[in-house]
């Protein structure tokens, strides 16, 4: 084969081969390159859920207040925290949630707002509004989300047959042990409700006995 016929040859080839047969060390050297670079990014380089950077533009607040009816701690905590946390700067909507035991308040800010900033101004408006609160509640605790928050694992569970109790039951048999592994920080139970006993008072009966209610619920 002369090579005129050898030329031929290697310009039908694509260019790739084509290169990889005219310099063989240049292609040996770029073969080498992507391997170290692929080691070092399989060996360095984290894997996250979220891209970094993205900070969830909402703040949480959680005032313990327990032995009361949600109507008190509406009236007593939800308004007053409401109207504190809307001079914060770049509030977009505030929800208030009153329960038996407290009162939760979720915050959602404007997508441009600096969530350090905003997280100061909150902690500092709650110092302020604590005064106003009822003497009993002795702490405030704010929540901050991050990427790290979000759940990396869904469980559903279907048992073959009722159960009693089956928050009792997951409870005991998922999340325990679930919380127990190392670098695991929380499981959440959804679906299934804690049982809990309901008891019904005559507000009659109470004032006619002058009992006080409050004593009745200690």
């Amino acid at each position: 084969m002369n090579d005129q016929d050898q030329n031929k040859k290697l310009t039908n080839i694509s260019p790739l081969p084509r290169l990889a047969l005219n310099r063989p060390i240049t292609s040996l050297m770029a073969l080498l390159a992507l391997l170290v670079v692929g080691f070092i990014a399989y060996t360095q380089m984290s894997v996250d859920l979220f891209p970094s950077g993205f900070e969830p533009p909402f703040l949480g607040v959680w005032v313990p207040y327990p032995n009361a009816n949600p109507e008190e701690v509406e009236e007593f905590i939800a308004r007053p925290v409401e109207e504190v946390v809307r001079t914060i700067n770049g509030v977009r909507t505030i929800s208030t949630h009153s329960f038996t035991d407290g009162c939760w308040a979720f915050i959602r800010f404007n997508q441009d707002t600096d969530m350090d900033l905003a997280y100061s101004q909150l902690r500092d408006r709650m110092d302020r509004v604590k005064p106003e609160l009822p003497d009993d509640i002795e702490r405030v605790y704010l929540r901050k989300w991050s990427n790290d928050d979000e759940p990396i694992m869904w469980v559903a569970m279907i048992p073959n047959e009722p159960l009693s109790d089956p928050y009792f039951f997951t409870e005991q048999a998922v999340k325990k042990p679930l919380e127990r592994i190392d670098g695991v920080a929380n499981v959440e139970i959804w679906g299934a409700d804690e049982k809990s006993v309901r008891i019904l008072i005559n507000q009659d009966a109470i004032k006619s006995y002058k009992i006080n209610l409050y004593t009745v619920i200690e």
